[in-house]
């Protein structure tokens, strides 16, 4: 890949858990229903309106992991190339996809935009994270199962490699948790009547 698309172009992304979003193609049609007139006119309001929809959705383009760009004209894959890498530029580029059409749904449209996009929780954001928290938890703990079910047979010491391995997964310390013995007896020493 040349060095001045690696900010603009990914031949893949991965989208954890979170919630998805599929904005369907986008023209350049402006708020007041008119469609610009220049492939770059176009190409700016059909990107304002997909970065509209993704902020009406709490997204930025951060999220998006994939975008296809529908074009009707050939020449016009440089300026859809100069406008990326000034606009949509990542660290983190999405997966793209780019096509020429013979012609669009709309006669006068000369670039459509669709993308993926995926916000994944992060510990404070309270958006979904019960969800998505559970689901990852189930993840890792299946991971886990697994590991532990094939260390049986093995030394004990390799059964406690395999459990300090969740503990970290999980964000825990061995201190962090409790014995069964010890929680039942926490839960006597708490419980009303003796």
């Amino acid at each position: 890949m040349p060095d001045q698309a690696r900010t603009i172009y990914a031949h893949a992304r991965e989208a954890p858990f979170g919630r998805t979003l599929f904005v369907s193609g986008q023209f350049g049609v402006a708020p007041d229903g008119r469609m610009r007139a220049e492939f770059a006119e176009q190409l700016g309001q059909a990107m304002a309106n997909v970065e509209a929809l993704l902020a009406a959705a709490g997204m930025v383009l951060a999220d998006v992991r994939k975008a296809t760009f529908i074009l009707t004209r050939t020449d016009d894959l440089c300026a859809l190339e100069r406008v990326r890498q000034t606009r949509w530029a990542s660290k983190a580029p999405a997966a793209v996809t780019v096509l020429v059409a013979a012609a669009l749904v709309r006669a006068d449209a000369l670039v459509e935009i669709e993308v993926t996009a995926v916000r994944c929780p992060k510990l404070g954001d309270r958006s979904d994270l019960l969800g998505d928290h559970a689901a990852g938890l189930l993840v890792r703990i299946a991971r886990w199962a697994r590991g532990f079910a094939g260390a049986c047979g093995r030394p004990v010491n390799r059964v406690n490699e395999q459990g300090d391995w969740l503990l970290r997964d999980l964000g825990l310390e061995r201190s962090d948790v409790q014995s069964p013995a010890e929680r039942l007896d926490e839960l006597r020493r708490k419980m009303p009547f003796q």
